[in-house]
């Protein structure tokens, strides 16, 4: 398995605060960060980048994270990478539908920094 320190994230998020949280805390933890803005590039990002792992928000422009996760576990190229989503929709319903879609994880805002990071490393680790 990689050291963490070569584990490379694709973040997904479109408020800067979070975004800037988040990013603060995997670097901190020594992965690696590549970021999108819409869902588009979130599914160009995951065939270029191979990142280990895809945290995204539900509520992404142009197509949604439930979608985005739908398309990315139906690509041979890119069903393995583990999906963790989050976003303040945190009915059970959308719950549900992000995991039937594939997701690992759907943490609901706000959510803790450290249980952010103990899902990431229990995936990658």
């Amino acid at each position: 398995m990689k050291k963490r320190k070569n584990r490379k994230i694709l973040v997904a998020e479109s408020d800067p605060i979070i975004l800037e949280l988040v990013e603060f805390l995997l670097k901190k933890n020594k992965y690696g960060v590549c970021m999108a803005n819409t869902g588009h590039e979130v599914l160009k990002a995951a065939l270029r980048e191979k990142p280990d792992l895809i945290l995204m928000d539900v509520v992404t422009p142009k197509l949604d994270g439930i979608a985005i996760t739908e398309r990315l576990k139906e690509d041979r190229t890119t069903h393995h990478i583990p999906i963790i989503l989050f976003s303040c929709l945190g009915q059970e319903m959308k719950v549900m539908r992000g995991l039937q879609a594939g997701a690992k994880w759907y943490l609901v805002k706000p959510f803790s920094p450290s249980r952010l990071m103990e899902q990431i490393k229990r995936e990658l680790e």
